[in-house]
């Protein structure tokens, strides 16, 4: 039997077939293989407030690391310029490519199923993300790595889903481990290459730490890039890039970023406003919005105000403002209960994603007047569905209703915060319909103030047409009405020869007050 990473995505059984209606058979089955695997195009944002999109391509080559330079080289293509975003450089990569594992002579190293989907998109294997390896292994010998999935302690192969091979964590393998089990089917397709062993077996243990493998043959050739020029540049998916570029807000305007972390989109919205402005990014959770202000902070943005704030509540009220003056006296006069000083001691003690410690407090609101902001993006939170790549989605059928319906209070409150004539642009990273079109049906069927406006660049396909089963039994859910409705959307399609994760935009125009 060879090697070879082609597996076959695991969804919920009724999510499938939901899915299977809804985007049809043939294209699903696509869509699933397509998800197994990672994007071949890496979109680096470039920040043009502090350099231009040619000196980073002049300086790239010699800034990437010697594996990077040299996957670069095998993918036969150059980075360039988007044609349609001048700010974003895409760099190309390749795959999937035949590997040789006899050189291995059966040595295998299993990592766990998210350091999987992490390897293939560029980077090494870290001993937290080892399951399991086989006897023997020496530093520098050459090993195959494969995916699994981790069993917890007490259970055996025999638990696991039918086609992801499960080992509890720091299993010691048998040499040569078969290939042909009948109880794991795909265990052959879980290959991502071979790499060079940078411990002993002894050293990948589960609490060790650091590099284990150096991938040296990649079946999918992609660059990692990690930190190159910090601050002047980013990593940032393609369709999360063009949200912000079809918002296209002006400088000078006021904007209101619903659900900004990890302030991606929000950081690009005031890189394309030429940091003049203002912009208000929201998130519920005090170490998300502490991420926001410090990537502001790396690429030198200044017009960012970050608040901890529940977005279906960014109204004010006069209880909320009350609410917000009575807890500033307290805070100012020192009369902060015992709870909310543990609180805020155990937030001081977090770490940022890209280091460095947490600030004891970040800012709140009351909240916000109708009708106060030029343009708004609500990236709301999603099922996730389009992420790439991905071997399990387990999200239910109950969950991706459940999500869309919370959409719902997120587009109920945005709507009346955008000020007549403004613009909002409506965003997932999903694939479910319910959440997608079916979302923007609700928007224009409730708000007739709201119409759908034309997008520019229009990198996406077109929505969906007609309607699905809604949450109860006989209800059909209505999507887009027409072709020329379904063209006013972008709808990423993990797929096509774009080759992006699963993506979703609706842009809008707020033609007359919603104020009685």
């Amino acid at each position: 039997m060879q090697r070879t990473w082609d597996p076959s995505v695991q969804w919920d059984p009724e999510v499938e077939t939901f899915l299977g209606n809804a985007l049809g058979i043939d294209r699903l089955k696509a869509i699933s293989q397509a998800t197994s695997r990672p994007p071949l195009l890496t979109c680096l944002r470039v920040n043009t407030l502090r350099t231009t999109v040619e000196d980073i391509l002049r300086r790239l080559p010699t800034a990437l690391s010697p594996s990077d330079q040299q996957l670069l080289a095998q993918a036969g293509t150059q980075p360039y310029i988007h044609p349609q975003i001048p700010f974003a450089i895409m760099i190309p990569g390749s795959g999937p490519h035949p590997v040789d594992y006899s050189q291995c002579q059966g040595l295998e190293v299993i990592v766990g199923r998210r350091a999987g989907e992490s390897m293939l998109r560029g980077s090494n294997a870290y001993a937290p993300g080892i399951l399991a390896c086989s006897t023997g292994i020496a530093i520098g010998d050459t090993v195959s790595v494969s995916v699994g999935i981790e069993l917890p302690a007490g259970t055996n192969n025999s638990n696991t889903n039918k086609n992801l091979f499960g080992c509890t964590r720091g299993t010691v393998l048998p040499q040569d481990l078969p290939l042909d089990d009948p109880r794991f089917p795909q265990r052959e397709k879980l290959f991502i290459g071979t790499g060079r062993a940078e411990v002993s077996r002894t050293g990948m243990n589960p609490s060790a730490s650091g590099l284990v493998v150096s991938l040296k043959e990649r079946v999918f050739r992609t660059l990692a890039l990690g930190d190159v020029f910090p601050g002047e540049c980013m990593l940032q998916n393609l369709p999360s890039l063009t949200a912000a570029v079809v918002l296209d807000p002006t400088p000078g305007s006021r904007v209101l970023d619903m659900c900004a972390a990890p302030g991606g989109k929000t950081t690009a919205m005031a890189q394309i406003m030429g940091d003049s402005g203002e912009i208000i990014a929201l998130d519920r959770s005090h170490n998300k919005v502490a991420g926001i202000e410090k990537l502001a902070e790396e690429l030198g943005i200044t017009i960012i105000k970050a608040y901890r704030h529940d977005a279906t509540k960014a109204i004010a009220t006069d209880e909320t403002r009350k609410k917000q003056k009575i807890d500033q006296e307290k805070e100012a006069s020192g009369m902060v209960n015992e709870k909310i000083k543990a609180r805020l001691e155990r937030k001081a003690t977090g770490k940022l994603i890209h280091g460095g410690d947490l600030p004891a407090r970040v800012s709140t609101t009351a909240g916000f007047e109708p009708e106060s902001f030029d343009y708004l993006l609500l990236d709301a939170p999603c099922t996730a569905l389009g992420l790439r790549p991905r071997l399990i989605l387990p999200q239910t059928l109950r969950e991706l209703h459940n999500a869309a319906h919370y959409q719902r209070k997120l587009i109920d409150t945005a709507v009346h915060l955008l000020k007549p004539g403004g613009h909002m642009v409506f965003s997932t990273c999903t694939i479910n319909p319910l959440e997608n079109e079916g979302n923007v049906r609700h928007l224009l069927n409730k708000y007739p103030f709201m119409k759908l406006a034309v997008q520019y660049p229009k990198l996406g396909g077109p929505g969906l047409v007609g309607q699905v089963p809604g949450d109860e039994p006989g209800y059909m859910k209505k999507l887009l009405k027409d072709e020329v409705e379904a063209d006013m959307v972008q709808r990423f399609d993990p797929s096509s020869g774009l080759d992006t994760p699963g993506f979703f935009i609706a842009k809008f125009e707020k033609i007359a007050s919603s104020i009685s």
